[in-house]
């Protein structure tokens, strides 16, 4: 490697180093209970840049983009986005043919020796990758986001970011893997806890695709709002804030019994005994709940 070489690649880490530091998947989780209330404004957040309704629109447009996306890549963007359009409604895809519309794609080692297999930085509208098995949980998170320019609001499926305040993260990242997972066959191994907990939330819906709407309209306060009818608003916003705790210090360790994971698995039983779910989902909720030893003997 010459030195142009390694400049470009320490160029690229410290600008990798510089996006996660800046909030791509990073925040202050002890002061976002005080902002939350200004971030609740946008409860029912509607584009004003609508697309047509047309498919065949969007993938024309996402073609005349290809200068900023090589071939291979808009070949697995494309396979991708089939899936969505066969998985998820129209009416909650239109974040995301809003973004495809200026969307960068780039390939980048560097995530791979930083451990990561893709980011994608909902501020320029960037998805990077290391792996392309990555692609389609980016995906995801493009689908999702919402970038408020003029007050630096980033609003992406369940996690919010304003001004150093930041919550909802953790959720995110375990409900964007678990729609992973289920659209695209995957046999994922990120975000283990957190996917556990994201499907127990589900289950709480009588229909799972209310939440999944409210994941495409980047609807944090309308899932705290569902979620009174079982606990007080500060009771939720608190499980809420423990869960990202749980991942910014345990991060894929968080799956051992930890007193916080523990604790966010009691409150969520708490909830559900609340709740007159269906035989078949009270068994998946609680078959999930006992594969933590410390939880099943406690509720014993």
């Amino acid at each position: 490697m010459n030195e142009v070489e390694l400049g470009k690649v320490l160029a690229e880490m410290a600008q990798n180093l510089i996006t996660i530091a800046g909030g791509l998947y990073c925040g202050n989780v002890f002061t976002h209970k005080n902002n939350l209330y200004k971030l609740s404004k946008f409860e029912e957040r509607l584009l004003v840049d609508k697309l047509p309704d047309t498919k065949q629109l969007t993938a024309r447009e996402l073609r005349a983009e290809r200068n900023r996306i090589k071939m291979s890549e808009l070949k697995l963007l494309k396979e991708a986005i089939r899936v969505l359009e066969e998985n998820v409604d129209f009416h909650n895809l239109q974040t995301l043919y809003k973004n495809l519309k200026t969307v960068e794609v780039v390939q980048s080692p560097m995530l791979r020796i930083m451990g990561m297999g893709g980011s994608y930085n909902g501020r320029n509208n960037k998805l990077s990758y290391s792996a392309k098995s990555s692609i389609e949980h980016e995906l995801l998170h493009l689908a999702s986001t919402i970038y408020d320019e003029k007050t630096n609001t980033l609003l992406s499926g369940f996690w919010q970011l304003k001004d150093g305040a930041s919550i909802g993260r953790a959720i995110n990242e375990g409900y964007t893997e678990l729609l992973t997972r289920r659209y695209f066959n995957k046999d994922g191994k990120s975000y283990k806890a957190q996917v556990r907990i994201a499907r127990m939330l589900e289950l709480f819906f009588d229909d799972p695709k209310e939440m999944e709407r409210l994941y495409f309209t980047s609807n944090l306060p309308g899932l705290i709002k569902y979620f009174e009818k079982y606990s007080d608003r500060e009771d939720i916003i608190d499980f809420i804030v423990a869960n990202d705790r749980m991942l910014q210090y345990y991060h894929e360790f968080s799956s051992l019994p930890t007193i916080t994971s523990i604790n966010i698995q009691l409150k969520l039983n708490e909830w559900f005994e609340k709740k007159n779910a269906e035989q078949n989902k009270a068994e998946e909720f609680y078959d999930i709940l006992n594969q933590n030893r410390i939880v099943k003997t406690l509720l014993k």
